[in-house]
């Protein structure tokens, strides 16, 4: 009785909520980094979670208006356990749920955190822990093209362009990652009232661009088109509040990223072809694009062809890669036989796997619910969440792996909590009450 007492006491001098808030910018900062690597964060914070205990008050902050949304994710996940006991590839299935753990655990652990965690000052941490990963990353893998082109020699141009330049992150997954960094970047711009400050975030901003555009994936270049959009809408909302100093920088950062962009489009092959091969899409000449994206044209085919067959429960969680190889054979396409691609959207993806159930959750999880809450509190920043999530989901399929799973489950949930907490508040005082 004795020991329980002094556990209990040596527990309560813990200090939980800044162990918490650590880890939370820890996992925001290497992520964009080593995204496949920082699990073992939240496995930290997982112990941690469970050795704090008050696990009835944890369980009645779920309950709240705000985290009510955090079950969407959980829904998803559960209904991917489901689909385990009328799937035939177990083994598959299984490692399938280990990599979605995320939408099960971070809503949790997100949900359950203290209301003290939820101010401004650890958001902009989050944002600035975020934007630093990501400015680390494309500095590092600049600097290794670069080391290649101009060190080693012998190389061509391409080392700064797609996979050469992002090895270690598909080149799509580092540019969404850039994509958001830079509408965080946004949203401290209009934050930020020192001039040195701006100046910071105004070379950040062009940096990361430039990054995104030598990334060379069409996703992420949508992406931050849509970003570009969304910075300039957010100055706009705030012009009146600031001087023409501000306003006159943001120009001058939109006339300086358009012509490099115009350039590498117009003197810069590789990027050229990408941007051909989105164009022509975009123009509904499916048929005449090769690359890859005329194989995703033809995923994306088979995929409809699919749905149809299993659409009320899908073919289960770990059955959807073999049921598209059995297809390639159908088909005798040598190049998808071989290369044994998922659909490559994941909408597709999930409506194949678990069927009207799980792609209506998929949906309401990356669309519906940032889109309404983002008009309910008036917060952009949850609808182009939304919108990046639309447009890279459509060519990707980002829920099937760690570095898209874990990205859309965690902001997903701290983007909810912000614009409930944080962002509305600030907008109407009277509801801190």
């Amino acid at each position: 009785m004795k020991n329980y007492i002094k556990i209990f006491e040596f527990r309560e001098k813990i200090p939980f909520l800044n162990i918490y808030s650590y880890l939370i910018f820890l996992f925001c900062f290497f992520f964009p980094i080593i995204p496949l690597k920082t699990a073992p964060i939240w496995i930290v914070y997982g112990l941690f979670w469970l050795l704090e205990g008050h696990f009835k008050k944890k369980f009645e902050l779920l309950k709240g208006k705000s985290q009510i949304w955090l079950f969407i994710p959980m829904i998803l996940y559960i209904l991917h356990i489901i689909g385990i006991f009328y799937s035939k590839n177990i083994d598959f299935g299984l490692f399938d749920l280990q990599v979605k753990l995320s939408l099960l655990l971070l809503p949790l652990f997100l949900g359950t955190l203290p209301k003290e965690f939820f101010c401004k000052k650890s958001f902009d941490r989050v944002f600035i822990s975020f934007i630093i990963g990501s400015l680390c990353y494309a500095i590092y893998a600049i600097g290794i093209a670069s080391y290649k082109y101009f060190i080693l020699g012998g190389l061509s141009t391409e080392v700064f362009f797609y996979t050469q330049l992002s090895e270690y992150i598909h080149p799509s997954y580092a540019a969404l990652y850039s994509g958001l960094s830079i509408a965080f970047i946004w949203i401290l711009f209009v934050q930020k009232r020192k001039i040195s400050q701006k100046v910071y975030l105004f070379i950040a901003a062009c940096f990361l661009s430039i990054f995104s555009v030598l990334l060379a994936s069409k996703s992420g270049i949508i992406s931050l088109a849509v970003v570009w959009v969304f910075g300039i809408g957010t100055l706009i909302v705030n012009i009146i509040k600031t001087k023409l100093y501000q306003f006159l920088t943001f120009l001058c950062c939109i006339v300086i990223l358009s012509g490099l962009f115009v350039f590498s489009v117009k003197n810069i092959s590789f990027v050229a072809e990408r941007f051909e091969e989105l164009t022509i899409l975009l123009g509904g000449g499916a048929a005449e694009v090769s690359g890859t994206t005329g194989v995703r044209v033809k995923l994306w085919k088979s995929a409809c062809n699919l749905i149809p067959q299993h659409f009320l429960f899908g073919v289960g969680t770990g059955d959807v890669k073999d049921i598209f190889i059995e297809e390639y054979l159908k088909l005798r396409d040598p190049l998808l036989e071989n290369a044994k691609l998922n659909p490559h959207n994941q909408f597709l993806q999930s409506f194949l796997a678990l069927g009207i159930l799980g792609f209506l959750s998929l949906v309401a999880f990356l669309v519906v619910v940032p889109i309404y809450l983002g008009i309910k509190n008036k917060y952009p920043l949850l609808l182009l969440f939304a919108a990046m999530a639309i447009i890279n989901n459509l060519v990707e399929s980002m829920i099937e792996v760690q570095g898209g799973v874990m990205f859309f489950a965690f902001f997903y949930c701290l983007l909810i909590m912000h614009s409930c907490f944080v962002y509305k508040q600030n907008e109407n005082p009277k509801s801190l009450n």
